[in-house]
């Protein structure tokens, strides 16, 4: 990991409610029907998009710049745990469920068009977290545990129907996290309530033996809220737990052997933030950006307020302070660094966008627009007929 260098400074640049009739000012609680952000996906093929998952159990597509609503969907009838572009085209999403369906969701049809199911999770256990890889050759389903194990399920999108395989003694409890790399179509990581991030090979995955796709196990010591691959050709992998602690390690063992070299522990982040002048109760998610190698670390407070740090390899470095977008806990943070534009989404309800803040050419702009708008409704009211 490259040394830390600052970010260009971030400010709100969009805020938008995800709950329909929820105006900025109001927090979720007033709302009759609370419905706040659960999850995110990007599309990495078109920027200008964004699909958010909410806790009504529907999926809206959104313009990411306007922060306006293109497309509502509405096919699941409980919370979505997992949603995925596909890559390589715009119009493809897929989305899943606790009730068990894979939907799969052509973006060019009317918004009201039943979706195509890709795949019923017939195992004991729900499905519990979600991912496609970059070529839309393969899904994963990571499922709960119920019975004797948590199933890891992996099946092909374009062929509904069956899964490919089933791989039940990864986990010993429920597989909350799959995460697909950028380098490679085939590998695959998961994680869970039971610590262990299991690196695995999809490639080699086969009915005979398919424990033979397992090709490293990582132990995070506690439960996991988020895991991905970053680095150069996925060279590395981040871990979060439930414990607040931030782990990194190498993705794959090192000279052929089974030892895991653990790059980096942050533990006690509150402390750690407390000694530095910052809140910080919990880590929000990590995003790496691949022009300066460099891991970012988005951490909140519960009143809604963000910090980011640059993860040092024995450090958490300050980068950038998020204020005034959200009021409560946020869910989840999806980073651009094409635009260096954030988009966060919270218990509040709020969808917040943030950016590089305006030169003093475009705050002139911008003023003199809205002094010209104001100037021209004067005059049409003025007007006697």
């Amino acid at each position: 990991m490259a040394a830390a260098t600052v970010p260009p400074p971030l400010a709100l640049r969009k805020k938008a409610a995800f709950a329909v009739g929820l105006t900025e000012g109001a927090a979720a609680d007033d709302d009759p029907v609370p419905t706040y952000t659960l999850g995110v996906a990007a599309c990495a093929c078109d920027p200008s998009i964004a699909a958010v998952s909410g806790s009504d159990y529907c999926v809206k597509i959104y313009d990411r710049q306007a922060l306006t609503v293109r497309a509502r969907l509405a096919g699941h009838h409980m919370p979505v745990v997992g949603l995925s572009f596909c890559d390589t085209n715009p119009n493809l999403l897929w989305t899943c469920s606790q009730d068990r369906n894979v939907l799969g969701w052509d973006l060019r049809c009317d918004p009201g068009a039943p979706a195509t199911r890709t795949l019923h999770v017939s195992q004991t256990g729900e499905p519990a977290g979600f991912d496609v890889n970059h070529g839309a050759s393969c899904l994963a389903v990571g499922t709960e545990f119920a019975g004797d194990d948590a199933s890891v399920i992996l099946a092909d999108p374009r062929v509904p129907g069956q899964p490919m395989a089933v791989l039940p003694d990864l986990h010993s409890n429920d597989v909350t996290q799959v995460r697909f790399g950028t380098a490679s179509d085939s590998l695959l990581v998961t994680g869970g309530e039971d610590g262990l991030v299991n690196a695995i090979d999809v490639a080699r995955v086969t009915a005979a033996d398919p424990d033979d796709a397992l090709l490293h196990t990582l132990n995070a010591d506690a439960s996991l809220t988020s895991i991905g691959f970053f680095g150069p050709a996925d060279r590395f992998v981040f871990g979060i737990t439930r414990s607040e602690t931030l782990y990194v390690w190498h993705a794959l063992p090192r000279d052929g052997t089974d030892a895991s070299e653990q790059l980096a522990s942050f533990q006690n982040i509150r402390e750690q933030a407390v000694q530095q002048g910052f809140s910080v109760d919990y880590f929000v998610d990590c995003a790496y950006d691949p022009g300066t190698q460099r891991l970012y670390t988005v951490t909140g407070s519960y009143s809604g307020k963000l910090e980011v740090f640059h993860v040092n390899q024995s450090l958490l470095s300050p980068a950038v302070t998020l204020d005034g977008g959200h009021m409560d806990v946020v869910r989840f943070a999806q980073w651009d660094f094409q635009s260096n534009t954030l988009l966060t989404g919270g218990e509040d309800s709020m969808l917040c966008l943030w950016g590089p803040q305006p030169s003093g050419a475009e705050e002139d702009a911008r003023l003199a627009k809205v002094v010209h708008r104001h100037t021209k409704t004067a005059r049409k009211s003025a007007v006697p007929y």
